[in-house]
C-alpha cells in the first residue's frame, strides 16, 4: 500500500536548504543537528576550505547536561583526514559505555558506503546503511539510505536521492529526486519529491522548483524560489513563491543589503499581502573596528516603523569568538536573556562551551541546557550541540586532501576543459595591463601524487599534454592556486 508522506515532513530539508544558503554569507556552517547527528555521511562529502592550511576535525567530544547526563562522541580518522568510524557513547556510573557505531567507507578519496550498529546487550546489531555513487566527474549522482527490517529481516530502503548534472564534469545540477519510504503496521509509505535548478547568464543559480508526484504519475508544483544577484556574485533577493493550481503567487520576499566591503548590513523580509508586499521582520548587522560582527538585531514592522526584538552582542580575543549573549526588547530597554562562553586552543579551535539563562529573579546568571555553537579551524566550520549546559572538545589535525580543494576565483584561464589531450593555461591580464607570468605547474591525481612537475616556467602561458594519462580527474596547481581539470578518452 502507497500513500504520500505529509507535505510538512519535506518543509523541513527545504528549510534548511534555503537557510543555509544564506548561512554562507557568515560562516560555513559544516554540522547541524541534535547532539549525536554532526557528522551525517552527506557532511563528509563537502568541500573543506579552500584557504586552509592547518585543517582540524573534532576527536572526542562531550556533552553535560543539567540533568546529569553525559554523553560523547568519539571519532576515528585515516591518515588524509577522512572520518572512518564515529561512537556515540553514554556514561554511566564513571564508564563510557558504547551506544552506537557508524563506520565509513571509501574508494580513493570518494565516500562510497557506511554502516551504523547498535550496541544490544553487548552485541553489535545492524541498523541503518548507504551507499553513494559518483559520475566520471566525481559528482555525487545517488545516495541511497536503509535501514534494518527486523519483520522481513533485510533491509529496507528509506531515502534514495539521485542527482542529475549539466554534463559529468559540470557542477551545475540540473534536477535532485528524492524517494522517502517509512513504515506503520507493515505498511508502505512512500512519497517522491524533486527539486529543479535554473541558471542565469553568469551561470548562478536563478531558479529552484519543488515538485511533489501524484498518485498518477504526473508532477505537481509546490514552491519556487527566484534568486537574484549583485554584480559581485552575493545574493541580493530571494522570492519563494506557492503554487496555487494554475499559477505561481507570491509568499515571501527577502533582500539583503552589503556594506562598502561586502558584509552583510542588512536582512529583511516581507509578505505578500494579496495586492502589495509588507515589511514582516528584519535583522541588521554591525561590525565592529576589526571587520567582526559586533552585533545582530532583529526587528519586525508594526505601525509603519521597525520595532526591536531580540539582539545578540559578540565578544573576541585573538580573532576567536569568546562570548556571545543574547538580549529581549521589553517596552523601551535591554534585557538579558542568554550567554555563551568560549575557549580556545592555539590553533583557534573551540575546545571547551558554556551556555546561560539570566534569571531576572535572582538578578544573575546560571547554568542552562541550551544549543551551544562550537566554532573550530578559525570560524571556518562549526556545529551545534542542544540540550547541553557545557561542551568540552579534542581535535586532530587532518591532512587536507587535495580532491575537496578547488580555487574558483583564478587570476588565470584554463581551456579545453575537459579535455581529451593538451590544455592551455594562460594568465589574466593584470591591473597594469600587463600578463603576469606563471612560475611553477605542478599536476596531481585524486590522491594527491605528484605526477608531473615543470619548474620555473616564466612564461604567461604554458601548454600541458595530458595525452598519456587516464581519463580522470586531475589537479593542477600553478603557484598558489589550483583548479580543477577532468581528462576524457
Amino acid at each position: 500500500m502507497q500513500k504520500k508522506l505529509l507535505t510538512a515532513v519535506f518543509m523541513i530539508f527545504l528549510g534548511g536548504t534555503i537557510s543555509e544558503l544564506f548561512a554562507q554569507e557568515k560562516i560555513n556552517v559544516e554540522f547541524k543537528g541534535d547532539v549525536f547527528d554532526k557528522w551525517h555521511p552527506d557532511s563528509l562529502i563537502r568541500k573543506r576550505d579552500v584557504l586552509a592550511t592547518n585543517w582540524y576535525e573534532p576527536e572526542i567530544i562531550t556533552t553535560y547536561s543539567l540533568n546529569g547526563d553525559k554523553f560523547r562522541l568519539v571519532n576515528e580518522y585515516d591518515s588524509r583526514g577522512f572520518m572512518t568510524k564515529s561512537t556515540k557513547q553514554i556514561e554511566h556510573l564513571g564508564f563510557w559505555i558504547d551506544n552506537e557505531t557508524t563506520e565509513y567507507f571509501y574508494s580513493g578519496d570518494l565516500l562510497r558506503s557506511f554502516i551504523t550498529q547498535l550496541v544490544q546487550g553487548g552485541v553489535l546489531i545492524d541498523y541503518q546503511r548507504g551507499f553513494y555513487y559518483f559520475n566520471a566527474g566525481d559528482h555525487l549522482i545517488e545516495s541511497r539510505i536503509e535501514v534494518w527490517s527486523d519483520d522481513i529481516q533485510n533491509w529496507r530502503v528509506s531515502i534514495l536521492k539521485s542527482y542529475e548534472y549539466e554534463s559529468d564534469f559540470s557542477d551545475k545540477l540540473i534536477e535532485e529526486f528524492y524517494t522517502t519510504t517509512d513504515y506503520f503496521f507493515n505498511e508502505e509509505y512512500i512519497a517522491h519529491f524533486k527539486y529543479d535548478y535554473q541558471y542565469n547568464d553568469q551561470n548562478k543559480l536563478s531558479e529552484k522548483t519543488w515538485r511533489q508526484q501524484l498518485d498518477n504519475g504526473s508532477w505537481e508544483n509546490r514552491t519556487n524560489y527566484l534568486f537574484e544577484y549583485q554584480e559581485n556574485g552575493k545574493i541580493k533577493t530571494l522570492i519563494e513563491q506557492e503554487w496555487d493550481k494554475t499559477s505561481w503567487w507570491n509568499r515571501f520576499r527577502t533582500f539583503i543589503e552589503y556594506d562598502n566591503q561586502n558584509r552583510k548590513k542588512l536582512e529583511y523580509r516581507q509578505h505578500w499581502y494579496g495586492m502589495d508586499w509588507m515589511n514582516a521582520r528584519c535583522q541588521e548587522y554591525i561590525y565592529n573596528d576589526q571587520g567582526e560582527l559586533n552585533s545582530k538585531i532583529n526587528k519586525t514592522w508594526y505601525l509603519n516603523d521597525w520595532l526591536n526584538v531580540s539582539k545578540e552582542n559578540y565578544a573576541y580575543l585573538n580573532n576567536d569568538m569568546i562570548a556571545l549573549e543574547t538580549h529581549t526588547w521589553y517596552g523601551t530597554q535591554w534585557y538579558e536573556e542568554h550567554k555563551f562562553e568560549y575557549e580556545y586552543d592555539s590553533h583557534h579551535n573551540a575546545v571547551k562551551g558554556l551556555a546561560f539563562a539570566y534569571m531576572q529573579s535572582a538578578g544573575a546568571w546560571q547554568e542552562a541546557d541550551l544549543t551551544i555553537w562550537m566554532h573550530y579551524n578559525g570560524r571556518r566550520s562549526s556545529y551545534s550541540y542542544e540540550n547541553s549546559y557545557k561542551v568540552e572538545t579534542s581535535y586532530k589535525e587532518a591532512q587536507k586532501p587535495l580532491n575537496r580543494i578547488e580555487n574558483t576565483d583564478h587570476s588565470f584561464s584554463v581551456y579545453p576543459n575537459p579535455t581529451t589531450g593538451t590544455v592551455r593555461i594562460e594568465k589574466e591580464e593584470g591591473r597594469n595591463g600587463k600578463h603576469p607570468t606563471i612560475k611553477n605547474v605542478c599536476i596531481f591525481d585524486m590522491m594527491g601524487r605528484l605526477l608531473h612537475e615543470i619548474p620555473n616556467v616564466d612564461n604567461t602561458a604554458v601548454v600541458l599534454d595530458l595525452s598519456d594519462f587516464a581519463a580522470g580527474m586531475y589537479f593542477i596547481h600553478i603557484g598558489d592556486e589550483i583548479v580543477k581539470v577532468a581528462k576524457s578518452n
